[in-house]
């Protein structure tokens, strides 16, 4: 009982006082779980041995081998799974593992030995399992170059994860003004410094053009004196409009823990100024931060005066 689980052998007609030895076998994916006889146990052992004197009507019974099956992400944040249980042996378990938002897939482990290189990963019950589903997060590659090369350089990219925010900074050499990000010849950006969020493999390039010494720098100015804990406006004036691609300054401060200012900042062709906004930390006594502005060859500086908070 059931019948599917296993048979029986020994059973007959025997003389009174004679030894009888009856024996209970298994079938696949079952197990003996004992002789009974009007629904009470009379052995655990698949060969029970007794002495005929009375008529007998024995139940050898059997159930079903069962399995655990666990399946778990590594690491957690990578993914999830699904599919793992207690299955009878012979059963068919499909267990699969979903990649989150910025991770993929590597492939499932057991003891540390790979098993599976598919997501979703099929096979027989025949022996309790620990499955590890591995995720990595993915990463992509940010390139940058400069076009031309004499005209300037490129900082910030690199192998960088998904979801991860990136800036690149493109800084034109002496003689040239940065003139946009492209990508595949389509203009993504006409700020030097672009961020992004990572969501795919990226070439960039920054163009550069010559420019002339219309936009030099006449003056980089701060209002001073200001309370630390405020923000202060900035302006930087060129000598003339800014050529055709702009013109990319470059901001410097002599002490960023006290006095913050963009990395560059950007004058639109045309134009003669831009503004900017400079951030202070709050101080306990008064002091003096040097800011200087950079393009090409044009260098300009301004002295701010930071107080303690009034």
């Amino acid at each position: 009982s059931p019948v599917a689980g296993g048979t029986t052998s020994g059973g007959g007609t025997f003389n009174s006082g004679d030894s009888v030895t009856v024996v209970a076998t298994a079938k696949a994916g079952y197990a003996f779980a004992g002789w009974t006889e009007g629904g009470v146990a009379v052995s655990a052992s698949a060969s029970y041995t007794l002495v005929a004197s009375a008529n007998r009507s024995l139940v050898a019974r059997f159930v079903p081998i069962t399995y655990t099956i666990s399946a778990i992400a590594s690491p957690l944040v990578g993914g999830t799974t699904s599919g793992g249980g207690t299955f009878n042996s012979g059963n068919s378990v499909v267990v699969i593992a979903t990649a989150k938002a910025g991770y993929a897939f590597t492939g499932w482990t057991e003891g540390g030995v790979g098993v599976s290189a598919s997501a979703s990963y099929t096979f027989v019950a025949s022996a309790n399992r620990s499955l590890v589903a591995g995720f990595a997060p993915i990463t992509y590659r940010i390139s940058t170059v400069a076009s031309p090369v004499a005209g300037g350089m490129t900082t910030g990219g690199g192998s960088i994860k998904s979801g991860n925010s990136v800036t690149v900074v493109a800084i034109a050499k002496a003689g040239y003004a940065f003139t946009g990000w492209t990508e595949g010849g389509v203009a993504v950006s006409g700020s030097a410094s672009y961020r992004f969020v990572a969501s795919a493999n990226r070439n960039l390039v920054a163009g550069f053009a010559p420019s002339s010494a219309t936009g030099m720098i006449r003056s980089v100015t701060i209002a001073s004196p200001v309370d630390g804990g405020n923000e202060a406006s900035g302006e930087i004036q060129l000598a003339a409009t800014a050529p055709v691609g702009g013109a990319t300054v470059l901001l410097f401060s002599s002490d960023s823990r006290v006095l913050t200012v963009p990395v560059s900042v950007f004058v639109p062709a045309g134009q003669k100024s831009v503004s900017f906004t400079a951030r202070t930390s709050t101080l306990i006594q008064a002091v003096s931060v040097k800011v200087t502005a950079t393009l090409g060859s044009s260098v300009e500086g301004a002295i701010v005066l930071i107080l303690p908070p009034h």
